[in-house]
């Protein structure tokens, strides 16, 4: 029987603080096609689609963490399902099979839309979902994790949003992708800077690892600030019009964010910088969508 409670340990399991990192490159890319189309029904499929390989991807890195040893009572993340006993291992292993399964679904029924390559892009993405943490290859563990998420939940989605609306690559989305990019990779380095103890102990490579604190902070910075850089240089080239720097109504929020992981030491009040990071990232995108959907209206 599902119960209240038990709807809310699998909402608890899917993140949902997150999930943001999948619906703001699907806004762009769309926001960015609409001065040439917009196929409302196209949109749906493309977000609830890249929901649920989220979801899925937050189970499957649940349920490898677990297996693999690498979640304990001092773990900080945002789950913990597993580990607490709330959700046992095959139940949460199942769950990604069932919103990768939906996932795959929308993906389909936009192919078969759109076109193969919109086929192809959806088994690519859907093999970094669960490779990130999945053996043999476990790219997160590899010190490949922020640049699987750049090239994924960044430049990939945005592009691929932009073609399911013009079934055309261009340039536009391209440039446009690369604030996301910065932004949702700071989300994941933000989580790796927070546990960059509890990671090396048992054995896990990422950029705070091999960087140390001091390098980590640097990255952040990098990333935080390449987005509004990037930013600034697609409109300063005409690429995009000034509407879309209504994004940086957000950079008291990033420097607020800066100002936290250069001054912060402790990883439990390190909580902050990834919550935080994943609301700039939803702002800013809302924001950027916004400032693309006015220009697209007034053209």
């Amino acid at each position: 029987m599902v119960t209240q409670e038990r709807v809310k340990v699998w909402l608890r399991a899917t993140r949902p603080f997150t999930l943001t990192a999948s619906v703001v490159p699907v806004l762009v890319g769309t926001a960015a096609a609409a001065s040439t189309s917009f196929d409302f029904a196209v949109f749906l499929l493309a977000i609830f689609g890249s929901i649920f390989i989220q979801i899925g991807t937050n189970f499957v890195n649940e349920y490898f963490d677990y297996v693999q040893g690498l979640d304990d009572e001092a773990s900080l993340g945002p789950a913990g399902v597993i580990l607490r006993g709330l959700l046992s291992p095959p139940a949460v292993l199942i769950g990604s099979i069932v919103t990768f399964g939906a996932g795959a679904a929308c993906g389909l029924v936009i192919a078969w839309i759109v076109g193969w390559p919109v086929l192809a892009i959806g088994i690519a993405s859907l093999l970094s979902a669960y490779f990130y943490a999945a053996k043999p290859l476990a790219l997160g563990y590899r010190g490949l994790g922020e640049v699987q998420v750049f090239a994924f939940m960044g430049v990939l989605m945005v592009l691929a949003s932009h073609y399911i609306q013009t079934e055309e690559w261009a340039w536009e989305a391209l440039w446009l992708s690369l604030p996301v990019g910065c932004l949702v990779t700071a989300i994941l380095h933000a989580n790796h800077t927070r546990d960059l103890d509890q990671d090396k102990a048992r054995g896990r490579i990422t950029h705070a690892i091999v960087l140390g604190r001091q390098g980590a902070s640097h990255e952040y910075l990098l990333l935080a600030g390449g987005a509004y850089l990037a930013l600034s240089v697609v409109v300063a080239t005409g690429v995009a019009s000034p509407l879309t720097l209504l994004a940086f109504l957000t950079a008291p929020k990033a420097g607020g964010l800066v100002s936290l992981v250069y001054g912060e030491m402790r990883p439990q009040y390190l909580n902050a910088l990834v919550r935080g990071t994943a609301e700039l990232h939803g702002q800013f995108g809302l924001l950027l969508a916004l400032g693309l959907a006015l220009a697209a209206w007034q053209e």
